[in-house]
């Protein structure tokens, strides 16, 4: 039973992640539908979706995966400079504490872009993703036949004024999404170029970071720069200045 409830949740999302994909890329394939036509359209939206996802999750894993050398790398330095014989010695060889920091942190990157440790579950979620994309360009060419079965299920004389409702609905909703979204972009790309520029480590993941939180009134921007400031800082002083300037 457990693990049909997890099935179900998961495909649940899965359904919520087209749906939620198919939304915010609606404006792209409206226009190109206007120049290549409907279904071409849906294709090349769907190929642009599929592309840019997995562009940004390759530059998030790279970046993380310096992170995690270098954090391989300095942990694994304190545990050869334990003195030999000494009791922390003693522990580290016998947990495997150097063989054990390096295959965390090989795996990290993989871990917390996908959730998935092993070659297969990163290529499970892959195919998943490749689903979800499918499942909304679907969306996106049956919205009318699902706007049209939506709205059959009122009385005939409130069927156009639920028809403006939906479509005044969708129009704000999708105003509100895309300027958030437009917003995190912006601050992400801002906050990680000039991360990078300053040669800050781990700009990509602080620019996604910064982004994220951009979108959340008043707190967002404490939360979301402050972390950037410090790295900054903790980098080089001049660096910090500068980031804290910029900020």
């Amino acid at each position: 039973v457990l693990a049909l409830v997890v099935r179900l949740v998961d495909t649940a999302g899965l359904v919520l992640l087209a749906a939620s994909l198919a939304f915010v890329s609606e404006p792209l394939r409206a226009r190109l539908a206007g120049t290549v036509g409907r279904a071409a359209a849906v294709v090349i939206t769907a190929t642009i979706t599929y592309a840019a996802i997995v562009g940004l999750a390759a530059l998030l894993w790279r970046d993380l995966s310096g992170q995690a050398e270098r954090l391989a790398e300095l942990l694994g330095g304190r545990l050869d400079g334990l003195r030999p014989g000494s009791f922390p010695a003693r522990v580290a060889d016998a947990v495997g504490a150097r063989d054990g920091v390096d295959a965390v942190f090989a795996r990290l990157p993989t871990t917390v872009i996908t959730g998935r440790e092993s070659a297969r579950g990163v290529g499970t979620q892959a195919l998943q993703l490749l689903v979800a994309v499918i499942l909304a360009a679907f969306f996106q060419s049956s919205v009318g036949s699902l706007t049209n079965w939506l709205v059959g299920h009122w009385d005939r004389d409130d069927r156009r004024r639920v028809r403006l409702l939906l479509a005044d609905i969708t129009t704000r909703a999708g105003s509100v999404v895309r300027r958030s979204l437009v917003l995190a972009a912006g601050v992400t790309t801002a906050v990680a170029t000039t991360a990078f520029a300053l040669g800050v480590p781990g700009a990509v993941v602080l620019g996604m970071w910064a982004g994220a939180w951009s979108v959340v009134p008043t707190i967002g921007v404490i939360i979301g720069l402050l972390p950037v400031a410090l790295a900054a800082a903790a980098s080089s002083p001049g660096a910090g200045a500068i980031m804290f300037v910029a900020i």
